[in-house]
């Protein structure tokens, strides 16, 4: 490990604040990295240097600084991790009054810095993920290669069968963001694994859950109904895409692409439909492919007004939701279940569809989603 001005200036500012000693650190070659004085940043610290050399607390008297370069009067030691000599702690003042409290300062000032590298090494890393996420999630293949190169390096076997998992956020606060990247990860490790996990920005975040042969899909399932209740805590709004099972960069790619898809439709079905699977995405994939102006005959067809009723509208998207089990709905919705029939009754009245009838449903789901798409299309 090599001590920087980003790792260990932050240290001495911190301890600066409860010692009342002037605080330098050394790099490996002696050279003043972080210091309580700005202006010896950059310059040689020579008893450093024999203190480095040495692997031993150096006392500097003041007619002793005389005979160093840039040396004031104190107490420097060596900063030994992981058995190398890294630098050196340089701390001014009496020799005698430092002495008592020089090797507790040492130690300190060492802990922080393993925290401070196991934390920068976590940082770099969690980056290095996130560029190569992002060239993954890319249609383009010219850097295929390099792909595959790049996630040897990470430690991501993309031979493992895995679905691709997209959680969208709309809107997230940044202070939000490691709250739930967190519960994310604590869920798929306590399912089915993870394979990674990174943050894409705009509230996007895009995990891969390994899908094992034999109970795979089940375990896929579990996991999302946990994330899912586990999301519900932090009361905010959010939809899951899950991906087909795939291998490889292209069978990840294909998943991920599912996956985003996936997310957009479940936004159009409303809030009641958290997350939607790949096998569920179909017919939706289907009305995708109708022509703008068929949609529109569609909707003219079954429905005199496009501005439904709110308290009706979620009443129908959740119904659908729970696949119009009338209990499950009413639970969901935190009504009596007598006044979800009346609900339904009204719903059944004012758009001449009954959704306790299965053609009916049918019609009012493809109808609500057609209605949905045609908003979008014309938003963008």
């Amino acid at each position: 490990m090599g001590i920087t001005h980003e790792l260990a200036q932050p240290i001495v500012s911190h301890l600066g604040e409860v010692l009342d000693c002037p605080i330098s650190i050394t790099d490996s070659k002696g050279i003043i990295v972080a210091s309580s004085d700005s202006k010896r940043l950059n310059t040689r610290h020579e008893a450093a240097l024999e203190a480095i050399a040495n692997r031993s607390e150096l006392k500097v008297s003041e007619e002793m600084a005389l005979d160093y370069s840039n040396t004031l009067e104190g107490i420097t030691l060596p900063l030994i991790l992981h058995k190398s000599c890294v630098g050196a702690l340089c701390l001014k003042g009496r020799p005698e009054e430092l002495n008592a409290h020089a090797s507790i300062i040492s130690i300190a000032v060492t802990s922080l810095l393993e925290t401070a590298e196991i934390t920068h090494r976590a940082s770099t890393r969690q980056n290095m993920m996130d560029a190569w996420v992002k060239d993954l999630t890319n249609s383009s293949d010219e850097d295929y290669e390099q792909i595959v190169v790049q996630a040897g390096i990470l430690g991501i076997d993309c031979q493992k069968p895995s679905a691709l998992v997209v959680v969208r956020f709309n809107p997230v606060a940044q202070v939000e963001l490691p709250a739930l990247k967190t519960t994310i990860a604590e869920v798929a490790h306590a399912g089915p694994g993870l394979q990674f996990l990174s943050y894409t920005g705009q509230g996007h975040f895009v995990c891969a859950l390994p899908v094992a042969d034999f109970g795979g899909e089940t375990e896929l399932h579990e996991a999302c109904g946990l994330l899912v209740q586990r999301l519900a805590c932090f009361k905010l709004r959010f939809h899951i895409g899950v991906g087909r099972r795939g291998s490889g960069i292209q069978g990840y790619r294909q998943s991920y692409h599912d996956a985003l898809h996936g997310v957009r439709v479940a936004e159009r079905l409303g809030d009641a439909k958290h997350v939607l699977y790949y096998n569920e995405q179909r017919i939706f994939r289907l009305l995708e492919g109708v022509p703008d102006y068929l949609r529109e005959v569609f909707i003219d067809t079954q429905a005199e007004d496009r501005n439904w009723d709110p308290v009706l509208l979620e009443t129908l998207q959740t119904y659908f939701a729970m696949d119009r089990r009338i209990n499950e709905t009413a639970r969901a919705l935190y009504i009596h279940r007598n006044t979800l029939l009346f609900r339904l009754n009204k719903i059944a009245d004012t758009y001449r569809l009954d959704p306790r009838k299965f053609h009916d449903a049918v019609v009012l789901q493809t109808l609500l989603y057609l209605i949905r798409l045609s908003l979008d299309t014309a938003e963008s």
